[in-house]
């Protein structure tokens, strides 16, 4: 089970709290790259999320970079595969960016998070 710590912020006018858009029991969380973690690597990563209104991700976009690009990568790869709770506007699902800062630690295994 991944170690990493993640932070959740918002962008949607009548969004959910952020422990209320992201259910870490329904999506595996990202799974670190064989070398990096043969190599002790850690970093933060900042992603963007456009999620849409059905709750799907729509498209990913790196913010700030961990400083290697494949945790940059598999941290995009892995939240691409989630679903979230789709933020409102007058009562009406809408399409509303999320930010998340994933942070990788030495520890964090290969394996993939259970749901």
């Amino acid at each position: 089970m991944a170690l990493a710590t993640m932070a959740l912020r918002a962008f949607a006018t009548e969004a959910p709290a952020a422990n209320d858009r992201f259910d870490p029991r329904t999506c595996a969380m990202p799974v670190k790259p064989a070398a990096a973690q043969a190599e002790h690597r850690s970093g933060a990563v900042m992603l963007a999320i456009l999620i849409g209104a059905d709750g799907t991700v729509q498209k990913t976009r790196i913010i700030q970079s961990s400083g290697h690009a494949d945790l940059d990568e598999a941290t995009r790869a892995g939240f691409a595969r989630c679903t979230f709770k789709p933020g409102k506007v007058d009562g009406v699902p809408t399409a509303a960016w999320q930010m998340i800062k994933y942070i990788w630690s030495p520890e964090d295994s290969t394996e993939p998070a259970q749901p």
